[in-house]
């Protein structure tokens, strides 16, 4: 999975990329990494606001987490978990979908090919690992 450090500007400082090639593929389309992007933001904005632990589903299927880093009662940056596909046929159909659909003119075999390159894991996983942000993140 991939995570980053990030500071209160949304700059990275560190990550560790395990190198996902769907990533790759859909921000080949402006209109995914824009979409992308702004889940991002979106996400962030929700951990900053609530200064909690946020979840949730990119648009492509993704699950990510969202993690503010508090000195005091400032937000000085975020840790950000990525790159989580639950482990079954319908999640990873609907990354499939959603990227066509968002971009039908993306590389459909690449795509293809990036998913089944992909880890996934089972939900109770994907939350176990996110559930590791706050105590990191103290």
């Amino acid at each position: 999975m991939d995570i980053a450090i990030l500071n209160s500007r949304n700059k990275i400082l560190a990550r560790r990329y395990s190198g996902a090639l769907y990533c790759t593929c859909i921000h080949k389309s402006e209109t995914c990494l824009e979409l992308c992007l702004e889940s991002d933001k979106c996400g962030m904005t929700k951990a900053k606001e609530s200064g909690e632990l946020v979840i949730y589903k990119c648009p492509f299927g993704i699950y990510e987490a969202i993690m503010p880093i508090r000195k005091n009662e400032d937000v000085v940056g975020y840790l950000f978990l990525g790159m989580g596909v639950e482990d079954n046929k319908e999640a990873k159909k609907e990354l499939l979908t959603n990227a066509l659909d968002i971009s039908p003119t993306l590389n459909r075999k690449m795509i293809e090919k990036s998913i089944l390159s992909m880890p996934s894991y089972p939900k109770a996983k994907l939350e176990a690992y996110a559930y590791m942000l706050p105590m990191i993140a103290e």
